[in-house]
């Protein structure tokens, strides 16, 4: 038996619901030892790939491997067994820091810290510790560029939990992939490109078959950020908008990442089209899965007219879902994110299409998660609707 804890990113929601479609995607069998915004604790009979696993998921911050459990009243026992820890490495000099979640303070760490690299010496070891700059936990880049050791202590009930981090995001990678792109669009509220992998991978739970086999479809692709990750997992891609120019921009941003990153028989189609007409070119029931941020109405400015807003974002909503359905396949999906405003203390949605979408032919399969950047007047809404006689 093998335990793992998975931090989690800040839409905690979000991301445990995208990993456990993964889990399920990759027929994983595991147990649910402890769940928090932060944090998910699994265990499993089998050792998992960390490192194909953090390759998939959009929304895991670090991945790490549980080797011990303490009584939080023994703080002594928690410094030895840490220390006995690096000890097995049999390493002479040890770069390492602890990272706190749940109940921990930055000054017990600190202590804490200072206590495993004193019992460290006293073994004719050489040690160094890193403290965090912010809050109570190391992040991803302090991690890799001082080739560090990271032990998680985490706060779960009565008991400390012990974990060394045994895989990281990737920052670089999604560093490239979104600020080395050629083509964005600021001034529309682009999504920002792990939201788009989480909601590939929510959409993905089911199909138990190569993504290579799966095609995707964005209907409103913009400057291709949802196609982008999708092509960069294997899923064969098609995407529509009713803007040319931001087409131009999708084209531009796929052949980057083809000529950037290994991506085997990347394949994809590009049409403009209204989200609405999409079947005058695309073939019936041939889309596994459709994902997409659609037009969200205006993102700043007043609120008088919201109600106007509203009535056009539903008409617009209704009509898409009604021509989608013909396009999906049996067992297909769509992953969206819907708006809703906040005004005031109150928060408005936009959701007669989903409260009516087992007339449209679906079944409400998951959601909302919400998303939002901090202040923002505009909520993004994320459902999983499942067309009506999957599997």
């Amino acid at each position: 038996m093998a335990e793992y804890i998975f931090v989690l990113g800040r839409t905690g929601d979000l991301c445990r619901w995208e990993l456990v479609s993964v889990l399920a995607r990759k027929k994983i069998s595991y147990q649910t030892i402890f769940s928090s915004s932060d944090i998910f604790h699994l265990s499993t009979t089998t050792p998992l790939d960390l490192g194909v696993l953090m390759g998939i998921l959009g929304g895991t911050v670090k991945i790490a491997e549980v080797f011990g459990k303490i009584e939080n009243s023994n703080e002594n026992s928690l410094i030895d067994k840490i220390i006995s820890h690096f000890q097995e490495t049999e390493e002479r000099k040890i770069i390492f820091g602890l990272s706190g979640y749940q109940t921990v303070s930055f000054h017990v760490l600190k202590q804490w810290n200072k206590s495993v690299k004193e019992g460290l010496e006293e073994l004719n070891l050489i040690a160094r510790y890193l403290l965090p700059t912010e809050g109570t936990t190391l992040s991803s880049v302090v991690l890799k560029k001082q080739k560090a050791r990271e032990i998680l202590v985490v706060g779960e009930g009565e008991n400390f939990v012990l974990a060394q981090t045994l895989a990281i995001t990737d920052f670089e990678d999604w560093g490239k992939r979104d600020f080395g792109r050629p083509a964005v669009d600021p001034g529309h509220g682009m999504l920002p490109l792990k939201v788009a992998r989480m909601m590939i991978n929510l959409g993905g739970s089911e199909f138990h078959v190569p993504n290579s086999e799966l095609s995707l479809l964005d209907p409103f692709c913009g400057v291709g950020t949802i196609l982008q990750e999708a092509m960069f997992l294997g899923f064969k891609v098609l995407g529509s908008d009713q803007s040319r120019e931001a087409l131009e921009k999708t084209r531009k941003n796929l052949d980057f990442l083809k000529n950037n990153f290994k991506l085997q028989n990347p394949n994809d189609q590009l049409f403009q089209l209204e989200a609405t007409q999409l079947t005058q070119k695309i073939p019936k029931e041939s889309i596994d899965l459709i994902v997409t941020e659609p037009y969200l109405g205006p993102m700043e400015g007043e609120t008088q007219n919201l109600k106007n807003i509203i009535l056009g974002l539903e008409k617009l909503y209704l009509g898409c879902f009604r021509e989608w359905l013909s396009l999906l396949t049996n067992d297909g999906k769509i992953v969206i994110a819907l708006p809703s405003f906040k005004v005031g203390n109150q928060q408005i949605f936009v959701k007669k299409p989903i409260d009516i979408c087992e007339t449209l032919g679906y079944t409400l399969f998951a959601g909302p998660y919400p998303y939002s950047r901090p202040q923002a007047r505009v909520i993004r809404n994320i459902y999983i609707l499942k067309k009506h006689g999957s599997h």
